[in-house]
């Protein structure tokens, strides 16, 4: 089975719980003998349950007897199973000892078995073999058909609510079924867990009375919805099902009022109310309609005065039953009419009762149950007045859990509406590449009071920090940031510390996104270098938490994003904090909305070039074109490529290799053999510089470059100025004459081409 993400894992497993439960309830409330119910259909049914939903070869329950075995000791015994289990019910049984009784490595007189081991030391046991199965000391396979192998066992021990030991669950696969995974381990928790709650409900009720153990095992279902649930409408699609389960009603719906106490709306029904092609709303009385509406239960009403019954009772905070459709029919706000999608032609409503959900002295809803009815029969099914008390009580703390839910909404979703004008903005698309990336960055680090947010642009084979992406921390030291991208499968999973290729350049090429909710997390992850920037950060400070996701639109990355060490507001101080999982949702949604936008303004960009390049009559002047483009600009080669392909679409050829022989001379490593096909498309003066250019590159020294034949050196001197190829490219240039009355510092050194940045150094010194 494979493992779902968090948040469908939870929900999936809810669901589970409610769906069995209300089951449960509806045939337990049905139920004439309390006893037989237990040992006939409890227990069956959610071992049928469990046996379907793990894809087992057999499932079983074991309950801890009330007697003693002949020795003196506990025994528990199996009282439901599945498959080849079925058949061995009230057959087997297991010793049941104190956990500090039960030996480490037993003979094989003292082996309890590994289900009287789960049960008398409280530990859940998960094979991950056959051979890890066999191998526990404890292991007897008890029931097992003498010519089948067990292949899987997964056992939790059976809790009753006050988290007492009752007993155990256990699943088990035969032959070659495929080891139990930890989300079916979870599955089946879940089940045990309700398992012991329904048991304890059963057993209240020997005590006190079916009416108070169905309240109590329906708030019980309300009351892991409300902890379990992040949305209203979710919670109310649960209540509506355990109360009609409760009350063995055929439906049941809830209203609620609007903001504005304008109208009343289902929210959430099932059977025949669940909500299918209509929305049912009602209208309320203003305060001007009130006290009239109130005193009208005893008047005859015109159908436009009528405004219903579920408003009635929202309106009047009064409860309303009917035992059919003749008594429903006589309430002078009863309008009489179905919906035909919830209605079949030969069915009316049959036995109705509606009831305030009441918070304090205010009505926030209605909630209401009801029967299908035959018109062509009499249907004797009424609402009994102990149906009718339990669905009051069950209003009321269904009213309590609305408002509690609805009181944490705003704390529990507070992130993702802040991050609504964030993403907003992000994706306005009337920015720049750069100004974008620093509204991206700066807002994001605002919106999770983050000391530091960065974003890295995919430039070539690298990834790039320009100044402008970057707030807080990451702003500190280099310029501009680059780290080199490599292939997949030159990453690790254990890397030696050469190997390792840091955590940004990781998340890029895996395309993996990373979280760290603590500095130990952060530097656990393998590819981590266990150091920080010097320049970042001061004194002892750490990155403390950490959330990094890639940039990708389709199958293109485009960078990566990511946001250091959150900070909480406690009182008038700043603490440290870690991202949640409110947080990494919401960081995604910012990162997705990046990617888009930024992949937006560079199609934007490479339109008004291609425009601009169209336009120009030869050559040199797309040169001059591609040089205003990239003058300022750290990250220019994915809007270049982009605009090779329109200016290529649009027949222009020649126009179209310029950029791309351009963009091959910006890209890190680059080969120089790039600029003779470049010079080769261009006239003079162009074509001199790159001649120059291509041959000082190859030059040993410094020393050499004066060597250079004369027709090179004089057509240079000639050039303009304005022309930057690369980062070299420009010194050579620019910096000519100071090169030459400088280079007797460098006459007997023999370093190679990178000691040309030292001559840019020069130059700025000079001016």
């Amino acid at each position: 089975m494979k493992f779902p993400d968090n948040h469908t894992a939870e929900k999936t497993i809810l669901r589970l719980s409610t769906d069995l439960q209300c089951s449960l309830i509806r045939e337990y409330t049905k139920s004439i003998s309390l006893d037989d119910y237990f040992s006939k259909s409890l227990l069956k049914d959610i071992v049928n349950v469990a046996h379907m939903t793990l894809n087992a070869s057999s499932c079983s329950i074991i309950i801890i007897d009330k007697d003693l075995d002949e020795a003196g000791f506990k025994k528990a015994t199996l009282q439901a199973g599945t498959s080849y289990n079925e058949k061995n019910i009230s057959k087997i049984h297991y010793r049941i000892l104190p956990s500090n009784q039960v030996e480490e490595h037993p003979s094989k007189e003292n082996k309890i078995g590994l289900t009287g081991w789960v049960i008398s030391t409280g530990r859940a046991f998960l094979s991950s073999s056959a051979e890890d199965l066999a191998n526990h000391p404890h292991a007897l396979s008890k029931g097992v058909p003498q010519n089948q192998t067990l292949s899987a066992y997964l056992a939790v021990p059976l809790r009753n609510p006050r988290g007492n030991i009752i007993g155990g669950f256990k699943a088990e696969r035969v032959k070659v079924g495929k080891p139990f995974s930890v989300y079916e381990q979870m599955l089946l928790e879940t089940i045990a867990q309700l398992t012991g709650r329904c048991i304890a409900h059963l057993e209240d009720a020997h005590t006190g009375n079916t009416d108070t153990a169905v309240t109590a095992w329906v708030l019980d279902i309300i009351s892991e919805a409300v902890s379990g649930e992040g949305e209203l409408d979710a919670f109310l699609d649960i209540v509506v099902q355990a109360i009609a389960a409760a009350t063995l009603a055929d439906s049941c719906a809830v209203f609620l009022r609007d903001d504005n106490m304008k109208t009343l709306t289902q929210r959430a029904g099932c059977g025949h109310l669940e909500l299918r092609r209509i929305i049912r709303s009602y209208k309320l009385p203003d305060a001007t309609e009130v006290e009239e509406f109130n005193t009208s239960e005893d008047k005859q009403l015109s159908r436009e005065q009528k405004m219903g019954l579920t408003s009635w009772i929202a309106s009047t905070g009064k409860s309303f039953y009917a035992r059919n459709f003749e008594d429903l029919s006589h309430h002078p706000h009863h309008l009489g009419k179905y919906d035909d999608p919830n209605f079949p032609l030969d069915q009316q409503c049959g036995a109705w009762f509606g009831v305030p959900l009441r918070v304090g002295g205010t009505i926030i809803g209605v909630l209401k149950i009801e029967n299908m009815s035959p018109k062509s029969e009499k249907d004797t099914r009424e609402f009994s007045e102990e149906t009718r008390n339990r669905l009051e009580a069950l209003a009321q703390n269904t009213a309590l859990a609305i408002e509690r839910l609805q009181f944490q909404s705003p704390s529990r979703y507070q992130i993702i509406l802040n991050a609504r004008a964030t993403i907003f903005g992000i994706l306005r698309g009337d920015l720049n590449v750069n100004e974008l990336v620093e509204k991206i960055v700066y807002d994001t680090a605002k919106l999770f009071n983050a000391r530091s947010c960065a974003l890295f642009l995919k430039e070539g084979n690298q990834l790039i920090q320009p100044p402008w992406a970057a707030v807080g921390w990451a702003q500190k030291g280099p310029k501009i940031r680059k780290y080199d991208l490599i292939e997949p499968e030159h990453i690790h999973d254990d890397p030696t510390p050469d190997q390792k290729v840091g955590l940004t350049v990781w998340i890029a090429v895996k395309r993996a996104k990373f979280t760290a909710k603590s500095n130990l997390e952060l530097t656990l992850h393998p590819h981590h270098r266990g150091t920080y920037d010097k320049f970042n950060f001061e004194s002892i400070e750490l990155c403390e938490s950490f959330m990094g996701v890639p940039l990708i639109v389709g199958d293109e990355l485009l960078g990566v994003l990511k946001v250091e060490t959150k900070m909480k507001i406690v009182g008038n101080e700043q603490e440290f904090a870690y991202f949640n999982e409110q947080d990494e949702l919401v960081f995604e949604f910012i990162a997705n909305s990046a990617a888009i936008a930024i992949k937006n303004a560079r199609l934007i960009e490479s339109r008004l070039l291609a425009d601009k390049i169209l336009a120009q009559p030869n050559a040199n002047g797309v040169m001059k074109e591609l040089y205003e483009f990239i003058q300022g600009r750290a990250e220019v080669l994915n809007t270049l490529d982009s605009t090779v392909g329109i200016v290529s679409g649009k027949g222009e050829i020649i126009k179209a290799k310029i950029i791309e022989n351009l963009t091959a001379l910006l890209v890190p490593k680059f080969f120089p053999a790039i600029l003779k096909d470049l010079s080769s498309i261009l006239d003079n003066p162009l074509k001199g510089l790159l001649e120059f250019v291509e041959s000082a590159i190859r030059v040993d020294n410094l020393l050499n470059i004066c060597n250079l034949p004369e027709d090179r050196l004089s057509r240079a001197t000639i050039l303009r100025k304005d022309f930057f190829l690369h980062d070299f490219a420009e010194v050579l240039l620019n910096s000519w004459e100071i090169i030459v009355s400088k280079l007797k510092l460098y006459e007997e050194d023999q370093t190679q081409r990178s000691r040309l940045q030292e001559c840019l150094i020069l130059v700025e010194e000079k001016e």
